[in-house]
């Protein structure tokens, strides 16, 4: 069957993805989680049937980041460092398979993400958290302008930590220390609020 376009709607949308992690349906997936439910399914979009190619971190950001299956983007040949054959991912170093064994580094992924289609029908992109494992985000975190493609703003870890964390911001490196008020979870939902309250305050004022 042949998909039937969609509606012209006469206005382009207002997008916001959330990624979270260990929703595993044998823990009973968003069950425990009646605030986001209510906050952003009751209020935004649900799916009634909705399947994840490969629910494993790295692979899965980068099959929805890219629109693209597992098994075309992985990479052909890997040796990874130390010996290590098990690619587990560790905390604040460089993950010792990349991205889980994904080709992700370089411009031939990075310039086709949907945040590069998103631009050239004038939206303004913005991605806050975990982007792609280290060393794929290496590249991003020397502090020297280089910026990922498709993203007007950018806050990515460039290690995994809850604390004590190194940011690739916009070309530029940015850490953040121990505080409570740099707690790793705290900073992403709050720059996200940030970003959304600023560019709808924008629209209503027609800037």
């Amino acid at each position: 069957m042949k998909p039937q376009p969609l509606p012209e709607l006469g206005y382009q949308p207002n997008l916001v993805f959330i990624l979270t992690d260990d929703q595993d349906v044998e823990m009973g997936g968003l069950e425990p989680m009646p605030k986001a439910r209510k906050l952003l399914g009751e209020a935004g979009t649900t799916s009634a049937a909705f399947y994840v190619n490969t629910p494993v971190c790295c692979p899965s950001r980068s099959e929805y980041l890219s629109g693209r299956y597992h098994h075309n983007i992985r990479q052909s040949s890997y040796v990874p460092s130390g010996g290590d054959t098990l690619c587990d991912e560790a905390v604040n170093q460089s993950h010792p398979c990349g991205c889980m064994r994904m080709d992700v580094e370089g411009d031939g992924f990075e310039s086709k993400t949907y945040a590069n289609y998103l631009q050239e029908v004038g939206y303004t992109t913005a991605y806050y958290g975990k982007f792609l494992n280290p060393p794929a985000m290496d590249v991003y975190c020397q502090d020297d302008g280089k910026r990922i493609p498709g993203w007007d703003s950018m806050f990515g870890m460039c290690n995994t930590a809850y604390y004590n964390v190194a940011w690739a911001q916009n070309g530029h490196l940015n850490r953040t220390g121990k505080s409570p008020d740099e707690y790793t979870t705290a900073l992403i939902g709050n720059r996200s609020v940030d970003f959304i309250r600023d560019h709808a305050a924008a629209a209503h004022s027609g800037t």
